[in-house]
């Protein structure tokens, strides 16, 4: 929801006209920190990640190792790498304790906070993800932090809707409405209000708030956002039967994806598309869409949309009475399903061998380990056998 930022950890002091001000080593090191964050908010990543783990080494202040192990988190949450992700930010959280600055302290904790709840989410482990965004809340209250308190506000709602506690969800994103500093939380709450509503069946109040987020998107110049809520619309008028507005608003989901590229949602919709008219009895349009939307995941690489394009023109040759067609489209999507299966097969495959040859090699170690450790003591036992004996050797001569 919120952008790589720590605004509050990494301001430059500015310098009083015609003054010289000398900066402290932690404030030198503070500025390739804000580089590093800076890289990475411009896209270039890998580098940023690269360029992280070769400064952390050299990082001397608390405030900034947490800051480097955070971006790290970042990194690794974006790619849904979460135990790598989970680890960064246990690491964060442990220098953490070491910095002087409440303040700064305090912000830091409260990011590290947000990262846990965002990782465990994804996990699907809302209980655990409820808790930490619960710590966050309560971290972001106690010096001010309005921005992190509603960032973590919106987690928290969103594993009550994921707990299908909507009355806590609905609470809490009408909250998050009221502040209008951060359109993204806004966004959000908009297009999730409306997702409530609407899997309650209360479609009117669904495009209610749907709109209000399209009207935001628009504002903000968010096509992506704004291409999901214009699904999301055409979904529930299809659901009220109204087929008609269901396809003009799809047709405007097709137009924003494909002039910006968002291609998985352009083929979702060409998919409502083509069950609409279905539903129109209008065979000839949805196989056109259908077919123009196979070409589309074939040159893409979707398995899984093909699997499903496949057997939507299946269903319209059988409608249609066209046996043959129904075969040779049943027939290209059990080829596509067998793919997929050889394909998770084989990795399922190879993750066994990756995790078989660890194994093994933990195994080689421990065998090293105890053969190391039995010489060792064998050493210790042949050593203390001559000790005694040149012991025995001395009090026998002292004795005689």
């Amino acid at each position: 929801m919120m952008s790589v930022c720590l605004s509050a950890q990494i301001d430059v002091h500015s310098k009083k006209p015609f003054s010289v001000v000398k900066k402290s080593p932690e404030a030198e090191e503070k500025k390739t920190v804000t580089a590093l964050y800076k890289l990475y908010n411009s896209g270039d990543e890998k580098k940023a990640l690269k360029n992280t783990k070769f400064f952390l080494k050299q990082a001397k202040y608390p405030s900034n190792t947490a800051s480097l192990l955070l971006l790290q988190a970042y990194y690794y949450n974006k790619r849904s790498i979460l135990d790598s992700s989970i680890h960064y930010t246990n690491q964060a959280l442990k220098n953490n304790t070491k910095i002087v600055n409440d303040s700064l302290k305090n912000r830091l904790l409260s990011l590290g906070y947000n990262l846990m709840g965002l990782n465990y989410k994804m996990k699907g482990l809302f209980e655990v993800s409820k808790k930490w965004h619960i710590k966050g809340l309560e971290a972001s209250q106690k010096h001010n932090e309005t921005n992190l308190y509603y960032t973590h506000l919106h987690g928290l709602a969103g594993i009550y809707k994921d707990l299908r506690d909507n009355k806590n969800a609905i609470k809490s994103y009408k909250e998050c409405l009221e502040y209008k500093k951060d359109d993204e939380i806004r966004l959000g709450s908009y297009i999730n209000l409306g997702d409530i509503y609407s899997d309650s069946k209360d479609y009117e109040k669904g495009n209610y708030y749907y709109n209000l987020g399209k009207q935001l998107s628009e504002k903000t110049n968010n096509p992506q956002a704004k291409a999901i809520i214009a699904l999301n619309i055409g979904m529930n008028y299809k659901l009220q039967q109204k087929t008609n507005d269901a396809i003009k608003i799809y047709n405007e989901v097709v137009s924003i994806a494909d002039k910006n590229e968002l291609n998985q949602i352009a083929l979702v919709a060409r998919g409502n598309i083509g069950n609409a008219y279905i539903d129109l009895k209008n065979y000839q349009d949805a196989k056109i869409i259908f077919s123009d939307a196979l070409q589309k995941a074939i040159s893409f690489g979707y398995l899984d949309n093909q699997v499903y394009f496949y057997d939507e023109l299946k269903k319209i040759a059988v409608l249609q009475e066209d046996y043959k067609s129904a075969f040779e489209f049943l027939s290209k999507s059990t080829k596509v399903k067998d793919s997929v299966n050889k394909i998770q097969k084989i990795k399922e495959i190879n993750e066994l061998e990756i995790k078989y040859k660890t194994a093994q090699k933990e195994k080689e170690i421990r065998f090293l380990q105890f053969d190391n450790t039995t010489k060792k003591l064998k050493l210790e036992k042949q050593q203390e056998a001559i000790e005694n004996m040149n012991l025995q050797e001395e009090i026998s001569q002292k004795i005689t």
